[in-house]
């Protein structure tokens, strides 16, 4: 029995840290140079040539995001959005393309899109599943250009070329239905 007021007076401790904590880490506005460094964050966990500086530009953006209040939804529409209808373009573009070319632009757009399937569908928890909560045309919007991502990526698949002198080349092309 000695040992109970103790016990509570250790768990009202523990208690009160976490509460201090939580006020501490949370809460932040998004703006300034908090509002400059998640940007950034968010264009390296998309655009970044390595694989390791991705992973973790997105893991620091999920930790940032959950303590800054209201940056979202600025990071989906001023950076994902544009982004994603990017892609998509330079994926159409890959028809014309052919040789080498193709080759780095295909890689290229294999890692660029890792990088938005990864931080939009998991890194960071509700990024894009609660988009239908600022309205339905926000929602649309997201959902087209997802759609229209997913098919152009989709259709992407490498056609081999035989030309006169038997040499083969890769081209990339985008087929219509």
């Amino acid at each position: 029995w000695r040992d109970l007021p103790r016990a509570w007076w250790v768990l009202h401790i523990v208690n009160v840290t976490e509460a201090r904590y939580g006020e501490r880490c949370g809460g932040h506005a998004f703006k300034g140079s908090r509002k400059i460094i998640l940007e950034v964050l968010c264009w390296l966990s998309l655009r970044s040539a390595f694989m390791a500086v991705r992973e973790r530009a997105q893991g620091v953006l999920s930790q940032a995001v959950s303590n800054h209040v209201g940056c979202k939804w600025p990071l989906l529409e001023g950076i994902i959005l544009p982004t994603l209808r990017a892609e998509a373009e330079s994926a159409r573009k890959c028809r014309e393309l052919s040789g080498d070319a193709a080759s780095s632009e295909h890689r290229r757009l294999n890692g660029a899109l890792y990088g938005l399937a990864f931080t939009m569908g998991g890194s960071i928890r509700g990024f894009v599943s609660n988009v239908w909560r600022r309205g339905l045309d926000d929602a649309a919007d997201m959902g087209l250009a997802l759609c229209e991502v997913i098919y152009v990526a989709t259709k992407v698949s490498p056609v081999v070329e035989v030309s006169a002198s038997c040499e083969e080349k890769q081209r990339y092309e985008v087929k219509a239905t």
